[in-house]
C-alpha cells in the first residue's frame, strides 16, 4: 500500500484546500482580481497545518511498519515551532506600533491614493519583521513587514521599511 492511501481524510483535505487557496491567491495577483487576497496568507497556514498532520500520519504509519520515528518526530517538533511563530505573527504584529505607523502611512500618502483609491483595508502577509532595542537613552527599532493595501480602485502588495529613533515615533524609511 503506498503512503498516500495511507493518509487520514484531514490530512489530504488540508493539503488540497492549502493548494487551492495558494493557487487563488496568486492568479487574485496575477490576474487583478480584488477578491479574497488573504486567501494566500490563509493557504500558507493550512499547509503548515496540513504539513504537521502528515508528519503526525507519518509517525503512526512508521510505528505499524516498525520503522523508527525520531527524525518525523524532530519534524514534528520544527514543524510546531514554525507555525507558532506564525501564529504569533499575525496576532502580535497588528498591535504594534510600527504597524499603525505603516497603516497611518499607507492612509495618508498621494501616491498611494493615486495609485489604489481610496484605502478601504489592510492585510498583513507572514513575511516580515520588527525589532526593537531598549536602552537608558529610550527605544530604538527597525521594521520590514509586508502588508497588503485595499484601496478602492486596487489591491496591492507593499515592502515597507520603517525606523525608529530614541526621539522620534515610527516612520516610514522605503516603500517596495
Amino acid at each position: 500500500m503506498n503512503i498516500f492511501t495511507e493518509l487520514k481524510y484531514r490530512t489530504k483535505v488540508l493539503a488540497i484546500t492549502a493548494t487551492v487557496f495558494i493557487l487563488y491567491g496568486n492568479l487574485c495577483r496575477l490576474l487583478g482580481i480584488y477578491f479574497f487576497w488573504e486567501s494566500l496568507t490563509v493557504g500558507w497556514l493550512i499547509a503548515a497545518v496540513a504539513l504537521l498532520l502528515f508528519l503526525i500520519d507519518m509517525t503512526r504509519i512508521r510505528k505499524q511498519a516498525g520503522k523508527k520515528t525520531v527524525w518525523v518526530k524532530i519534524g514534528i517538533v520544527i514543524s510546531c515551532l514554525i507555525l507558532a511563530v506564525k501564529m504569533i505573527f499575525l496576532f502580535v504584529v497588528p498591535h504594534a506600533d510600527a504597524y499603525a505607523a505603516a497603516k497611518e502611512y499607507f492612509q495618508t500618502d498621494q501616491a498611494i491614493r493615486a495609485e489604489l483609491g481610496e484605502v478601504k483595508g489592510f492585510a498583513l502577509r507572514q513575511t516580515g519583521s520588527i525589532s526593537i532595542s531598549h536602552s537608558r537613552s529610550g527605544e530604538t527599532g527597525e521594521a520590514d513587514l509586508t502588508i497588503t493595501v485595499k484601496g478602492s480602485k486596487e489591491f496591492k502588495d507593499y515592502s515597507v521599511f520603517l525606523i525608529k529613533g530614541y526621539t522620534t515615533p515610527w516612520k516610514v524609511i522605503q516603500i517596495r
